[in-house]
C-alpha cells in the first residue's frame, strides 16, 4: 500500500516485505530467515519470533505490531509469520552463517549547493 499526499509519502513496510520471494533458512538458534531474493538481499531481511518448530500460533513477537505476514518462498510454498522482525546482515551471518553483509544498495549524494526560502 502506498500513499502520497504531497508533499507527505508513506509505504507501507508489510508491503515492502510481502511483494519479494524469499529464500528461507534455518538459523541454529531454530529461528525462520527469510533473505529476499535481489541484486541486494541485504536490504530485505526478516526473522521468526521463535524457532521453526513454535512458530505456529506464537504469540510473544511484537514486529510489524504483531501482524501475520505473508512471505513467498523461492520454491512457490507460502509462509505465514506472527511478528517477524526486519534485521540486518550481520544477525543473519551470526545465526545461519550465510553471508550476505556485502549485499545492500548503497548510494551517495554531493551536495554542490544551498538554497535558503523563508529564512530557513
Amino acid at each position: 500500500m502506498n500513499w502520497i499526499d504531497e508533499p507527505y509519502r508513506m509505504q507501507s513496510g508489510r508491503y515492502e516485505a510481502e511483494i519479494r520471494k524469499y529464500k528461507k533458512l534455518i538459523g541454529k538458534s531454530g529461528r525462520i530467515w527469510l533473505v529476499a531474493i535481489q541484486d541486494n538481499p541485504a536490504d530485505n531481511i526478516y526473522v521468526s519470533a521463535a524457532s521453526a518448530e513454535n512458530q505456529p500460533g506464537y504469540k510473544g513477537f511484537r514486529g510489524f505490531a504483531g501482524r501475520t505476514l505473508t512471505f513467498e518462498l523461492e520454491d512457490g510454498d507460502i509462509l505465514e509469520l506472527q511478528g517477524p522482525w526486519a534485521t540486518n546482515s550481520d544477525a543473519l551471518f551470526k545465526d545461519t552463517g550465510y553471508d550476505i553483509r556485502d549485499k545492500y544498495l548503497t548510494f551517495g549524494v554531493i551536495g554542490l549547493s544551498r538554497k535558503y526560502e523563508n529564512g530557513v
